[in-house]
């Protein structure tokens, strides 16, 4: 993370632990950015807001909720602890409670299609808003969603922001998910089939090595160039290198 501020608006949507990392949300802050942070335990409100109040800066905090897929937050069903938190990051200096959010998304066990996955997520939610407007705590912001549910979360009232990762770019996940047709896809490369013998498998002249890091990396570093500045950093080829060799597979496989 660079403390040089390329956009006024930042939100990092995962709960965030160590003192350093703190130090440089907090110098985000300090170069004029509002950033808004997701935590779920005392732990971390109490080391954000120690380095917010060190650099003289208010950090916008979000409760994160677990709403079933069980990779972080506070289980929704439990209110004493939301409650206990949001009094907690209510009284220390330099963190101001902004909302509540979760991610769950079609990746639990039972999940059903992403319209009533993201309709579920949505209300849920709310519903954990609701109750703590109940009792007299004030919850402006309620963001949910994930690419294959964004657009029906979005559907439920009350909810304030989609937080959707790769939704933008329309790729392999949201063809699956019956999200975006082929042609709606970003990206995609034409390559020969030159073997399908292997039933189901083929082999195509357009991988790793007819198409070498060195002759693609150019082209995938001129994509890499369209992003929004705090997109593109050193992991960014990598990714997209990956994503066109599943692609590149991927789509040689459906035109069998």
């Amino acid at each position: 993370m660079r403390n040089s501020v390329e956009s006024s608006d930042i939100c990092i949507a995962y709960p965030v632990v160590g003192e350093v990392k703190w130090q440089r949300i907090a110098a985000l802050a300090k170069n004029g950015a509002s950033v808004t942070v997701n935590c779920d335990s005392q732990d971390a409100a109490r080391g954000l807001s120690k380095a917010a109040a060190k650099a003289g800066v208010t950090i916008n905090v979000h409760i994160d909720i677990d709403s079933g897929l069980h990779r972080g937050g506070i289980p929704c069903e439990d209110e004493l602890a939301i409650r206990r938190l949001a009094d907690e990051i209510r009284s220390l200096p330099g963190l101001e409670l902004a909302g509540i959010t979760t991610y769950r998304s079609t990746g639990f066990l039972g999940a059903p299609n992403p319209a009533d996955a993201g309709h579920a997520e949505g209300r849920l939610l709310v519903e954990v808003a609701d109750r703590l407007r109940a009792k007299g705590v004030l919850v402006s912001e309620v963001t949910a969603g994930s690419t294959p549910t964004g657009k029906w979360v979005a559907q439920v009232p009350g909810i304030t922001e989609v937080r959707a990762g790769n939704y933008v770019f329309n790729d392999l996940m949201q063809l699956d998910h019956g999200i975006a047709s082929e042609d709606q896809l970003a990206l995609s490369v034409l390559c020969t089939v030159v073997s399908k013998h292997t039933g189901g498998h083929l082999t195509i002249d357009g991988a790793t090595v007819a198409r070498r890091p060195s002759a693609v990396m150019p082209a995938v570093w001129a994509l890499a160039e369209l992003l929004p500045p705090l997109l593109r950093g050193p992991w960014i080829g990598g990714f997209l290198w990956s994503a066109l060799m599943k692609s590149m597979v991927s789509h040689a496989r459906r035109k069998m």
